[in-house]
């Protein structure tokens, strides 16, 4: 089983020390807890009209007049990624932390799928949402490619279909 510093330095190309020995007692509970009730948590906070009110009132109030296109933007405690999604729907480009490894590891998984296994990207998404479809990290990144008018559905002649 790969660690989080094996797979963030794999992903980076050099070594990360990553070690839950940095984590205080409390943020070991603090991450048990998010890792517990990620779901829970994401289906009361990630349905439609949730979705939508925080765009509408708080995520356009927040940025109106701030144009982040281009912009490097952290999303600390991104959670399942709605302010991220937000965000890159401005065209930032977003990098999200948060202490809860379940819904980052997902998503992770289904960039694995989409970038490094020389899919196309419909075969790619289909692949994902068959593996890791159930979850709503992963649902919101399906849904974003495939209402991509830009960028990763240039993307779908360019990638090769693995043997």
């Amino acid at each position: 089983m790969s660690t989080p510093a094996a797979a963030y330095s794999e992903i980076l190309g050099s070594p990360v020390v990553f070690t839950d020995e940095r984590l205080s007692a409390s943020e070991m509970l603090q991450r048990k807890h998010y890792d517990r009730i990620a779901q829970d948590y994401e289906a009361h906070y990630g349905d439609a009209c949730s979705r939508e009110y925080r765009r509408r009132f708080i995520y356009q109030p927040m940025f109106e007049g701030i144009d982040v296109a281009g912009m490097n933007v952290l999303d600390g405690m991104c959670g399942s990624g709605h302010t991220t999604e937000y965000l890159l729907s401005r065209r930032a480009r977003v990098t999200g932390l948060d202490i809860s490894s379940e819904e980052i590891n997902a998503v992770r998984r289904s960039f694995r799928i989409l970038f490094t296994q020389g899919l196309v990207i419909p075969v790619a998404v289909a692949r994902i949402e068959q593996q890791l479809g159930m979850i709503a990290p992963v649902q919101e990144l399906i849904a974003f490619i495939r209402q991509s008018t830009r960028g990763i559905n240039g993307m779908h002649e360019r990638h090769s279909v693995a043997a």
